[in-house]
């Protein structure tokens, strides 16, 4: 695989499936390494194998991004065993699994949920993979 993104580094999170995945795969085609980020180990696993069967390169690791020190960790580990990052996508996302008028107890822990993950995470990943370029 080579093309537009040659010798770039690429960071996915929540790519072992989904639309995360797909962004791995298209950014591997277009000839970026490709670390694969999720909170699923087996599932980034296999898309770093897809990657590398396609003739990419590729490396995975598990990720919460809602964990600030796991995701200092990841970034410092990246940035010795990968090197530099080009390219980060924060892409790791949940839905609501309740509905808004579910179980009060249910719609809250959804509600943590959705913010430590969509929104929270976005910053840990950022300011993790920030503090490794410094």
């Amino acid at each position: 695989m080579s093309g537009l993104l040659d010798g770039r580094i690429a960071v996915i999170t929540g790519a072992g499936s989904g639309i995360g995945r797909a962004i791995a795969l298209g950014y591997a085609k277009a000839g970026a390494g490709v670390v694969v980020l999720d909170v699923n180990a087996e599932t980034a696993g296999q898309t770093a194998t897809s990657i590398k069967s396609a003739g990419g390169t590729a490396w995975s690791f598990r990720l919460d991004v809602s964990a600030a020190e796991a995701c200092r960790s990841v970034a410092a580990e990246v940035a010795k065993t990968v090197g530099q990052v080009s390219i980060l996508v924060n892409n790791a996302g949940i839905n609501r699994r309740n509905a808004f008028t579910a179980e009060p107890a249910a719609v809250f822990k959804d509600w943590q949920d959705i913010m430590a993950i969509n929104l929270n995470g976005v910053f840990n990943v950022t300011h993790a993979f920030l503090e490794c370029a410094i």
